[in-house]
């Protein structure tokens, strides 16, 4: 079964986590009238782009109830990371995603991080945890540095006092 499934920005991919921590990336196929039938078709992958062995059921029930719910994965604005929580050793980690290399591991959280969210900058990145923490990073070490070569998630606030786990989180920006 199929536990995450996210569109690449700016990368015509497909993003499948498997529950065996298999994660597959698909070529998809915008709508253009007259040539497709469908709305839109992808190019399944035969293999896989990369195995997330902190997902696998295994992996998943060592953790207890902290993972009880979807991976805590998010891809960046740029499409070119993959975000993702639930590591035993309690980190962010940044996944290539030309690469399938795990380039960053971030530490902030005392517990295992529960959820992860991106924002529309594509690079202010929010993570809750076990630990009751929630931590806003700057995804490329300062806001607004979409063009950094690589990743460096630095925390920019940690917000502390929620009576138990952080499960869920999310990034809304308002103008006004």
């Amino acid at each position: 079964p199929i536990v995450y499934v996210s569109a690449v920005p700016r990368a015509d991919a497909l993003l499948a986590l498997l529950r065996s921590g298999r994660l597959y990336v698909h070529r998809w196929f915008p709508f253009k009238p007259g040539l497709h039938a469908c709305p839109f078709t992808f190019e399944p992958s035969a293999a896989p782009f990369a195995h997330l062995a902190d997902f696998s059921p295994a992996a998943r029930a060592q953790s207890g109830d902290a993972l009880s719910g979807a991976p805590p994965i998010a891809v960046s604005g740029d499409g070119r990371w993959l975000l993702s929580g639930g590591h035993a050793d309690c980190t962010l980690r940044c996944t290539s995603l030309a690469r399938s290399d795990v380039v960053v591991r971030a530490r902030q959280h005392a517990g295992v991080i529960t959820c992860v969210d991106v924002g529309a900058d594509g690079v202010t990145v929010v993570t809750g945890a076990a630990d009751t923490t929630v931590v806003v990073w700057a995804l490329y070490g300062t806001r607004g540095r979409l063009a950094a070569a690589t990743a460096a998630p630095r925390p920019l606030h940690v917000l502390c006092g929620h009576c138990g786990a952080v499960r869920c989180v999310a990034i809304s920006s308002e103008l006004d």
